[in-house]
């Protein structure tokens, strides 16, 4: 994929972004992958609050690594699971 000079990845939550990101050079960006059925749709804010603090710390060391979700978010998720993506996000980009 890289070879093929794309400056944007997104990869959706079928792949572990720890085996993903020491393959893209820090001059591209690598999105992902939150999963959107089993945490935005069917999780809980608990449950989203976890995988997206996980998700972050795990990610520390890649500079080009944006967090999003996994795919496209299914009808039906609750906006506070939504929120809670977000809100996860700002609070661990105000304790770096």
């Amino acid at each position: 994929m890289v070879s093929t000079g794309a400056k944007i990845f997104h990869f959706g939550n079928a792949v572990k972004m720890t085996d993903i990101l020491p393959q893209i050079p820090t001059d591209r960006l690598a999105l992902g992958n939150i999963d959107p059925a089993g945490t935005f749709r069917n999780g809980t804010v608990d449950e989203m609050k976890e995988k997206v603090g996980k998700l972050l710390e795990e990610m520390k060391p890649y500079p080009n690594f944006v967090l999003s979700s996994g795919c496209d978010i299914p009808p039906g998720t609750s906006l506070d699971n939504v929120d809670a993506f977000f809100q996860s996000l700002s609070e661990f980009n105000a304790q770096q």
